[in-house]
């Protein structure tokens, strides 16, 4: 009997780390650097603040786990920050895969950002960006957004 639970157990372990790895696996080729381009936006920004919703018009996608008191598993780091959002005790820019089939990049302050949602996998990802804001009730507006994959010596990051 005891075998048994001590067998079950340690199949219910390894179920759950082969689970959580493939989770949190990157696909190959979603690292590396991007232009972006944000569409025509919804509405107005209800935070009245809208440098904090703009994500950075060139960014990198990197493979290393962003680290610290915010970090959760299968969180990536994200280069470069909004300037906008920087004055604050900001969470670190990061992006993650959802789904398999969705690429999520998020800038925040905890009160305000951005976040791109977008379809995977491909060299140009398309998808939207969503305003965040973290008072309940306004709507919060969207806009098309495509990163198109560039080579990371075309625009040097800060």
């Amino acid at each position: 009997m005891m075998l048994r639970a001590v067998l079950l157990v340690s199949l219910t372990v390894v179920a759950g780390q082969a689970v959580s790895d493939t989770r949190f696996t990157q696909p190959p080729g979603v690292t590396g650097c991007y232009s972006v381009e944000v569409g025509q936006w919804s509405g107005g920004f209800p935070s009245q603040s809208p440098d904090s919703h703009q994500p950075p018009s060139f960014i990198r996608l990197d493979s290393a786990l962003v680290e610290g008191r915010f970090s959760h598993p299968g969180v990536r780091r994200v280069e470069p920050h909004i300037p906008a959002l920087t004055r604050y005790r900001t969470l670190p820019p990061n992006w993650r895969i959802s789904n398999e089939d969705l690429l999520v990049v998020t800038w925040s302050s905890g009160f305000v950002g951005v976040r791109l949602e977008l379809a995977l996998p491909g060299d140009s990802l398309r998808g939207r960006a969503v305003a965040l804001y973290d008072v309940i009730g306004p709507p919060v507006p969207t806009a098309p957004v495509v990163l198109v994959k560039r080579s990371c010596s075309e625009f040097p990051l800060r």
